[in-house]
């Protein structure tokens, strides 16, 4: 067993079989390019992110400024971008949960004062071990204008 030698991998396809030779015309011009999305998409979203400013070419990859930094992304997923020369690199999109809303201003404010009996509030709560209903009832008192006596 000690003489067998490992059969080398077989590779059907060569490895520049699938990338081009050269790079498209748009490509060696634009200034601006968008980048594929890989993975799921879901329905009509955008397949394409950008555009981001192209910093340097070499004949498989581009060096692009995303954002504030840089990153390196193949030649098959760019496509140039038409826009104009003022135009800033987009910002790279946000990860992780979304930040949260300060609640309206409306929840905020105490709830405007009732004339009139005052309500009664009922709070039920029900335990699920005993399923028992407990039931209070909170008469909350409100201050009438009363008028003074003149003096």
């Amino acid at each position: 067993m000690s003489g067998f030698r490992p059969v080398p991998a077989r590779h059907n396809i060569s490895p520049s079989a699938n990338l081009p030779e050269t790079i498209p015309t748009s490509l060696t011009t634009c200034p601006m390019v968008l980048v594929r999305k890989d993975g799921h998409v879901p329905p009509l979203a955008p397949l394409y992110a950008g555009p981001y400013k192209v910093l340097s070419r070499s004949a498989r990859t581009f060096r692009l400024q995303v954002g504030t930094r840089t990153e390196v992304v193949s030649v098959q997923r760019l496509k140039p971008a038409c826009t104009n020369d003022e135009e800033l690199p987009a910002l790279p999109p946000r990860r992780g949960r979304p930040p949260r809303l300060a609640p309206p201003i409306s929840s905020a404010l105490p709830p405007p004062r009732r004339r009139g009996r005052p309500r009664k509030v009922v709070t039920a709560a029900i335990t699920a071990s005993r399923r028992k209903k407990s039931v209070l009832f909170v008469l909350t008192p409100i201050i009438i204008n009363e008028s003074l006596p003149d003096a």
